[in-house]
């Protein structure tokens, strides 16, 4: 088993333009709103798993990436790298958690 990095530097700029590329788009949005509201059912069951939460929200991170790259004519793994994507999506599931907390 491989043993990741303990600190790994992201492209700022990259997590900035992909986070805004979601929120400027009709379809993402819509997709965003439908993991919340699966998440919230989740929560009300009892069975929310804050380790498998990114996994949601990694799918629309790959299609924001995947859409982006297309409209741009650059690859998605160059541009977006998995270890990126799967650190947005990370923060996406933070960012939840902190506005559920905050009602």
């Amino acid at each position: 088993m491989r043993n990741p990095p303990r600190h790994v530097s992201y492209d700022r700029a990259a997590m900035i333009e992909l986070d805004r590329w979601i929120h400027n788009s009709e379809s993402l949005g819509r997709q965003e709103l439908l993991i919340v509201l699966n998440l919230l059912r989740k929560i009300q069951r009892g069975i929310y798993d804050r380790h498998k939460a990114p996994r949601l929200w990694q799918y629309v991170i790959d299609q924001a990436a995947r859409e982006y790259c297309h409209q741009a004519g650059c690859t998605v793994k160059d541009t977006f790298p998995l270890p990126l994507r799967r650190h947005i999506a990370k923060q996406y599931t933070l960012s939840f958690e902190r506005q559920l907390r905050a009602g």
